[in-house]
């Protein structure tokens, strides 16, 4: 076996063609399994206005993603930190970055619609009762 490595190989111009099949549809099963499980945990390093920074650490597994979170956040107090999974943000560290006026406007609550009061006749019965002291 060790003689015929050093010699190679030689396949007939048929046989040639089922190897390149062969060889695209492995790569092609491997690029999809890549593709889909390739390091799924980023850290990443954000700056005061919302920008990327630098993508710290990127992870397959969750638990090195979490310690290298740790790291970074302990090592980067005063910036925003993030471990997401995709686009998913999991664990986030540091101040918010800022937001311009009218994005916080639309993050507001809507305002609470007051009840509207009855004449005291008619809701009588669903008062609260009084507590006496």
């Amino acid at each position: 076996m060790a003689a015929r490595i050093g010699r190679g190989f030689s396949v007939t111009p048929l046989t040639a063609r089922l190897v390149v099949v062969a060889l695209r549809h492995y790569a092609d099963g491997l690029a999809a399994e890549i593709g889909t499980h390739a390091h799924p945990y980023q850290v990443r390093l954000w700056g005061s206005r919302g920008e990327l920074v630098a993508e710290l650490a990127v992870c397959n597994d969750l638990n090195a993603a979490r310690g290298a979170f740790d790291a970074a956040s302990s090592a980067n107090p005063r910036q925003l930190v993030t471990l997401g999974q995709q686009a998913r943000i999991l664990c986030e560290s540091g101040p918010r970055p800022l937001q311009p006026a009218e994005e916080k406007v639309l993050m507001l609550p809507p305002p609470i619609a007051q009840p509207v009061q009855l004449a005291d006749t008619v809701m009588k019965h669903h008062r609260p009762p009084r507590q006496e002291r």
